[in-house]
């Protein structure tokens, strides 16, 4: 008998557009106030997306759910890693909230008149 498993949801494409968005949000508002990477991580450089996604995204992702790409999110694990991210940030007094699909959308737009 051959049992065939049904693969998990992974995270959207909506899902993953936003999280990209999300990076860019929080490594803007990290350097606007004024705390760089060796303040909020032992590391002493301002923030970009990238550097959003590996410091700090990914390692909560692994530690969370033991991924190591976010491809292999679900869209319910993707809440669960920025509730974390939310509350760190929260803590250092930033407010930061998941992009809108609007959001999204004028990224993209914003990107394709580069």
């Amino acid at each position: 008998m051959i049992e065939y498993e049904q693969p998990k949801e992974t995270r959207t494409s909506r899902q993953n557009k936003a999280i990209h968005v999300l990076f860019e949000m929080i490594a803007n508002e990290l350097n606007d106030t004024g705390l760089y990477i060796g303040q909020v991580i032992k590391a002493d450089a301002p923030w970009s997306k990238d550097r959003v996604k590996e410091l700090i995204w990914k390692p909560i992702q692994e530690v969370l759910f033991n991924k190591r790409s976010t491809t292999q999110l679900t869209p319910g694990e993707v809440d669960q890693v920025f509730e974390v991210i939310n509350k760190t940030l929260g803590d250092k007094g930033l407010e930061i909230t998941f992009p809108s699909i609007e959001q999204v959308k004028q990224e993209i737009k914003d990107l394709k008149t580069l």
